[in-house]
């Protein structure tokens, strides 16, 4: 299956990037800009796919058109995996649709989108949840010293709990490109972080108040382990 996707990427190479202002977003969403790219953080997909179990299953928060949850089938460790990609933007779900039909009619079942992360959690759990570039206000937040009217520590804490209340014990969260961090929350007490952020990132940091975190697009805990049921 791996070479399938390297000669399926080919394909995609005429929209390798795709970024859009996104209407749908109401004012307690967090992002507001689509913006993706086939395999666009591949080190960090591997080391989260090395560590799913056979058949486990992924959330791909936030997934736009569809190219993160396809390029998990690029990794060894998710082959056999099941994708659940979620989007609140209606267009990018029925793009994303029309991509697997032409593209990955062979995965069936295996990958499901939609816009409701409702229909997303309902009888199922995830061992893997990407929350990549997506609890951020980017690019509207560039540059600011105190993003506390724009985006409140709070809606990130709430969106967070969620995520995690549907993942696995067991299971990985990726919180990466966020305006917060996971370990300035209440949650961050069922979780351990496993690997410091091995892409480089761009989404600046800010503490629970809003303030900007000096040096905040260093590298931080990315992936964090639910060692405990919130």
């Amino acid at each position: 299956m791996l070479d399938k996707n390297e000669a399926l990427e080919e394909r995609h190479n005429d929209k390798k990037t795709v970024g859009t202002t996104n209407s749908f977003f109401g004012e307690n969403v967090a992002q507001m800009y689509n913006s993706t790219s086939w395999n666009r953080y591949p080190k960090l997909f591997k080391e989260c796919t090395d560590r799913l179990p056979k058949n486990g299953i992924i959330m791909s928060f936030g997934c736009s058109i569809g190219y993160e949850g396809f390029s998990q089938f690029l990794y060894k460790g998710a082959e056999k995996a099941t994708v659940v990609g979620v989007d609140i933007n209606p267009e990018n779900i029925a793009d994303a649709k029309a991509l697997q039909e032409k593209y990955y009619p062979d995965i069936g079942d295996r990958i499901l989108f939609t816009t409701s992360l409702e229909v997303a959690m309902t009888g199922r759990r995830f061992d893997l949840i990407y929350a990549n570039s997506v609890l951020c206000r980017w690019k509207m937040t560039k540059d600011m010293e105190n993003i506390s009217h724009i985006y409140p520590f709070d809606e990130f804490e709430k969106m967070l709990r969620i995520l995690a209340e549907s993942l696995k014990v067991g299971g990985f969260l990726v919180v990466y490109n966020g305006n917060y961090r996971l370990t300035d929350t209440s949650l961050s007490k069922y979780f351990e972080p496993l690997v410091h952020v091995v892409e480089k990132h761009f989404v600046h940091q800010y503490d629970p108040q809003g303030n900007r975190v000096a040096d905040g697009e260093k590298n931080y805990p990315a992936i964090f382990k639910k060692i405990r049921e919130l």
